[in-house]
């Protein structure tokens, strides 16, 4: 990552940046994976936090915060959560497991079960 500080969108105040910060992340979902060789937890961050270190230090709370994340295994889900900073994990506002009959949607601070089928129904935990 570069330090791009120069930037003119630096001069701008915080809160302007915030605002731009949520008008670029908001809107897509990210897939949670593992690598194959390793285990090691995979997801691919937005080109937004990539481009610059000041950047990623004022935007990843809101990407954590403004992005569902989704996994056809519980078990990617759970090595992802073990393995985020805490600081990160009580950003995250969604997380869905999708299988084939199911999607499971866990909202902060209750869970949602979804069929193809039915009214979803609500699990409070």
């Amino acid at each position: 990552m570069a330090q791009q500080t120069e930037s003119p969108l630096f001069d701008l105040p915080p809160e302007l940046r915030n605002t731009i910060y949520e008008l670029t992340l908001m809107g897509s979902t990210t897939l949670v994976g593992l690598r194959e060789d390793d285990d090691s937890v995979l997801i691919e961050l937005p080109c937004l936090l990539r481009s610059c270190k000041q950047i990623y230090v004022e935007a990843i709370l809101v990407f954590y915060h403004l992005t569902p994340f989704y996994s056809r295994y519980a078990y990617n889900i759970v090595c992802w959560l073990k393995a985020l900073h805490p600081r990160y994990r009580k950003a995250i506002s969604e997380i869905r497991l999708e299988t084939n009959k199911q999607q499971w949607v866990l909202h902060t601070p209750r869970i949602r079960v979804a069929s193809n089928e039915d009214e979803p129904a609500v699990l409070y935990i």
